[in-house]
């Protein structure tokens, strides 16, 4: 018997933990603490940050070893005579099946039951979690975790204890590593958090990390943490867990004992490996550890696939139908836009903008005051466009059905093979499509950009894309996303199942006129709701209070509805929307901004759809960090996610950082099939390539639209090489995940073939960071600062300060990109500098 199993055997004890009756183990205190001498320094991957956010992702532990912090451990844990003795400072461990999640760490592999389900008690009954979300939540959300064969890949790891840990004292004894997969041996940075209402201390990625799904990881914390002051004692093993990752056998295993050896066979495997061995920690340095298996995320996304490859879109052509009118019960359509009546309703550009392809919205206050002049009152420049058609197209419905004559939210459903989404109703979707001069003659085999807008915005974010596209002679297609635009508000057919667009068209956005202005023409395209929860509620689920199901459904709908208007391009009938026109299926591009980028992201990982790809400040962890951290979205966004997953906590505190919360960890679990993050590794760096693809990313500092750390993660997971150009396009340092970028100035020849991806082929994919902060630089004709920088905490400036939009440096890098492959049709296309300005991209165009 080895010495462990003889310590472990005399140290058993029967006891309450968190409330819950379980068998446990209290350690008995060890000097076997030391790892080898001849440990490997500077060891990224063990050490850990502070977790402020301002400038502090790289702490002096940069340069710690595991030896030096596992040697130093004190053993002098002796509490003065006249201090009565409390229980030791442990982490709950528990060996039980089908246990409480807080009788051991979460997530956890011995969760897991053979039929390769979660098992997990009660969450409304759970002592840690009892309190901390609404209990019809919780009862709500058991259910769905036990259909889980995995854990979350974009969640925090708690550790759960009674006492609270001296933060400071978890320098350099942190372990994350990859188990499995491609990057089995790979470790990465963690950032520790107390969570003081469930106690627990919390692990979670550095920013520009992150975790794959479908991987199996291990999170070790080395002995050697204390007790936060006043009480200093160092933590003990519980020797359950020591029995689980020694390397030998213990003398006499409990049937739960073997059951969960076996369970964390991979975990102990790594600690007996030479890896281990290699930055110098043994399974004897381990005070407490947890195996995770992350879930399989790609199988809902790929039944919609299935679904709509199904859907025929040759039943009904596009149309020029735009809106219903509910009073009058008929379809109001669209006149052709060209000529004197694309003028009318886009306007005349005014210097100094007259090359500026950027959409005014608010703008025109902005323009006046970096200007020292009056407002903006041109109109909208679209360069080379000649047409504009409005239409809408049919597509299903896959995050509602019918109950009882009414239309409700829903979570997706499949049929019996769980190959394939099902659906019963179907949506009048309106789009428009933009011809350019060179289109008009003949519109057949067009080139075309798909262009998706924001959240809270609508297809008037199209024609800065349209703009662009024409330079690279592309025609351009655009919806309004669900719950957005004319789909903001809906009215149900219900003899045909359908749901029909009758969100009010009463704003000319280009031209900045309403109806009741005598110059007002209308744009064709239903107007953004005044309150944005109007149009971003409903894709989080407001109505069914953040239901977890119903949220992947409604944001995966984004994928769903942009890969049906991919079907239509391919294979639908257009000529009622222009004589003769039709689209090339082989050159068929997206581009796209904030939630645009970040929604149908997915479906650049599903599908082989897109030739190559324009997105623009897209991001993951969105429900979790984005809406209650990013500081225009969090003003509203961080009280209304505690309201509706009924979090005990406070906006203030999600504001400060939303990951730490134990509920809406366990939620955005859930829910994570349908955040981008997840389908990220997929796109390039796991992705099987049937035909040449390329990828132009661009973000900027400080994002007050979008947490910007988690922009920096979703590209690191996508794979994209960041390059700089200058001091303008250099993403600020201070910024949370900065520190893991390696960061070249992009070179006089541009970018081409910078990743090497599955096949042994090179891929051209790359983003560049504009310095200052510009959410929507792509489309925006001027940028505006709200929020002090850096942030947390969110604070508000008395004014907005003003400064010019980086569009025409975006615009003219990504129609260099376009045109190089466009121009090579099976090139790995090439990324250049965003340098140019509008005149040099736009001046010819007038």
């Amino acid at each position: 018997m080895s010495r462990l199993g003889l310590r472990s055997l005399r140290c058993f004890l029967s006891v309450t933990f968190l409330g819950v009756a379980a068998t446990v183990v209290v350690a008995c205190a060890t000097t076997d603490t030391a790892p080898p001498a001849s440990g490997d320094t500077g060891v990224d991957a063990v050490t850990t940050g502070s977790d402020g956010l301002a400038g502090t992702d790289v702490s002096p532990s940069e340069t710690s070893t595991v030896t030096d912090a596992v040697a130093d451990v004190s053993q002098d844990a002796t509490p003065p005579a006249d201090v009565p003795a409390a229980p030791e400072p442990r982490f709950a461990f528990s060996v039980e099946p089908d246990g409480p999640l807080s009788a051991g760490p979460f997530p956890n592999d011995l969760l897991l039951g053979a039929d390769g389900k979660v098992h997990v008690a009660p969450l409304e009954a759970d002592p840690a979690l009892k309190g901390l979300a609404d209990p019809a939540a919780l009862t709500q959300w058991t259910a769905y975790a036990r259909e889980r064969e995995g854990f979350s890949s974009t969640s925090a790891v708690f550790f759960f204890t009674p006492v609270e840990p001296d933060l400071a004292s978890l320098e350099g004894r942190l372990i994350a590593v990859a188990l499995t997969g491609p990057t089995a041996g790979k470790t990465l940075p963690v950032n520790p958090f107390w969570a003081p209402k469930p106690k627990a201390l919390g692990l979670f990625p550095r920013f520009g990390h992150f975790l794959e799904p479908d991987t199996t990881y291990g999170f070790i914390v080395l002995t050697g943490p204390t007790a936060a002051a006043p009480d200093a004692r160092p933590f003990v093993a519980t020797p359950a867990l020591v029995e689980l990752v020694s390397p030998e056998e213990p003398a006499q295993p409990t049937p739960a004992i073997t059951a969960a050896r076996s369970r964390y066979t991979l975990l102990r495997n790594w600690l007996a490996s030479e890896s281990a061995k290699k930055i110098g920690i043994a399974a004897s340095h381990v005070l407490v550890a947890t195996q995770v298996t992350t879930e399989k995320v790609l199988a809902p996304g790929q039944a919609l696939i299935a679904a709509i490859d199904g859907f025929d879109v040759k039943k009904e052509a596009p149309s020029r139908h735009v809106r219903w009118d509910a009073d009058k019960k008929a379809w109001i359509d669209s006149p052709v836009l060209e000529a004197a009546s694309l003028t009318a309703t886009y306007g005349t550009p005014k210097a100094p903008h007259l090359t500026n392809p950027g959409n005014w919205g608010g703008d025109r206050k902005l323009a006046g005051k970096l200007a020292g002049t009056s407002d903006y009152d041109g109109g909208t420049f679209v360069g080379k466009v000649a047409r504009v058609v409005h239409g809408s197209l049919v597509v299903p419905v896959f995050h509602a059905v019918l109950d009882k004559g009414v239309a409700v939210p829903s979570r997706l459903r499949f049929d019996a093979t769980g190959k394939k989404a099902l659906w019963d109703l179907t949506e009048h979707v309106p789009f428009t499509v933009y011809l350019c001069k060179d289109h008009l003659v003949d519109p057949s085999k067009l080139k075309v950009l798909v262009a998706t807008h924001g959240g809270g915005a609508t297809r008037v974010n199209a024609s800065p894309f349209a703009a662009l596209a024409c330079q690279a002679g592309m025609a351009t297609v655009a919806i309004d996303m669900p719950f957005h635009g004319g789909r903001w508000k809906t009215e149900l057919d219900l003899a045909a199942a359908r749901l029909l667009p009758i969100g009010a068209d009463e704003r000319n956005a280009f031209i900045d006129t309403t109806a009741k202005d005598a110059s007002h023409v209308p744009d064709w395209i239903g107007d953004a709701p005044g309150n944005p929860a109007a149009s971003v509620g409903p894709l989080y689920a407001i109505a069914k209070n953040g239901d977890p199901l119903v949220m992947e459904a409604t944001t995966l709908s984004w994928t769903a509805d942009t890969y049906t208007l991919v079907r239509y391009l391919r294979d639908a009938d257009w000529s009622q929307i222009v004589p003769g026109l039709s689209f090339d299926k082989d050159h068929i591009y997206a581009g796209s901004l904030s939630f645009g980028s970040t929604y149908t992201l997915p479906l650049l990982a599903l599908t082989d759809a897109f030739r190559a790809a324009v997105l623009s400040v897209g991001t993951g962890y969105v429900f979790s960090i984005n809406m209650p951290m990013g500081p225009s979205n969090a003003v509203q966004a961080a009280g209304l996610v505690k309201v509706m997953l009924g979090l005990d906590t406070t906006p203030d505190a999600l504001k400060q950082g939303s990951w730490k919360d134990l509920g809406l960890a366990v939620h955005a679990w859930l829910h994570e099939r349908g955040d981008p993050l997840v389908y990220a590794p997929y796109v390039l760096r796991k992705r099987s390539f049937t035909r040449p693809f390329a990828l132009l990313g661009t973000g900027n500092s400080w994002d007050e639209t979008l947490f910007n750390p988690a922009q920096i993660t979703l590209a690191n997971a996508l794979g994209l090489g960041t390059y700089t150009y200058g001091k303008d396009w250099t993403l600020d340092p201070t910024v949370p995940g900065a520190q893991s970028l390696n960061a070249p100035e992009v070179g006089p020849l541009g970018v081409k073939e910078n990743l090497s991806v599955p096949g042994n082929l090179k891929v051209t994919a790359a983003i560049f960071y504009l310095a200052r902060s510009c959410h929507a630089g792509m489309v925006q004709a001027m940028c505006g600062e709200r929020f002090q920088h850096p942030y947390p905490p969110i604070v508000e400036l008395a004014e907005t300060i003003p400064h010019p939009s980086p569009i025409c440096a975006l615009h003219g890098q990504a129609i260099a990109f376009l045109k190089s492959i466009t121009q090579a049709p099976d090139g790995p296309g090439l990324i250049g500098p965003p340098k140019a300005t509008c005149d040099e991209v736009y001046g010819q165009n007038l």
